[in-house]
């Protein structure tokens, strides 16, 4: 009974390494980073009106590409709160309840590269709305995620 168990288990174990190579080699792929420059010209016109925001559109080829928004690089201290669109109408509402996302790295991203940075990385695609606090310049802005599978 000893012997014949031997070979199976040796079999099964040569059947996963083939299929993880096979998969390996078929299904690899490079992820993709894709940054976004917010200039602060753009900024400097954002309204706070729900009527007078503009989308600005990401697109990213696969869901699990890397994808970070930058933000210009303020004198002063500058926050930045990212929302879903329910939270988002909340706020529109007059419920000023509406509790924004929480972003896992923002701080340490703020801290490598010395500006606000919101990573969108492992986002689901749809609609989001960023509220930029600073001196100079605040308002909303719309960030529409979309995939493009191939």
């Amino acid at each position: 009974m000893r012997r014949s168990i031997i070979p199976i288990i040796i079999a099964f174990v040569v059947l996963l390494s083939a299929g993880g190579i096979v998969t390996y080699i078929f299904f690899q792929r490079e992820r993709q980073f894709v940054k976004v420059e917010i200039p602060p010209s753009y900024l400097e016109t954002v309204d706070t009106s729900r009527f007078s925001v503009t989308p600005i559109l990401l697109k990213r080829n696969y869901p699990d590409d890397s994808l970070l928004v930058f933000f210009p690089n303020n004198q002063s201290k500058s926050q930045v709160f990212l929302y879903d669109q329910a939270n988002y109408n909340r706020l529109l509402f007059g419920d000023h309840h509406g509790v924004p996302m929480f972003l896992t790295d923002q701080e340490g991203l703020t801290a490598i590269y010395g500006r606000p940075v919101i990573n969108l990385s492992r986002f689901p695609v749809g609609k989001y709305y960023v509220h930029v606090t600073a001196c100079d310049f605040g308002g909303f802005l719309q960030l529409n995620i979309s995939d493009s599978l191939r």
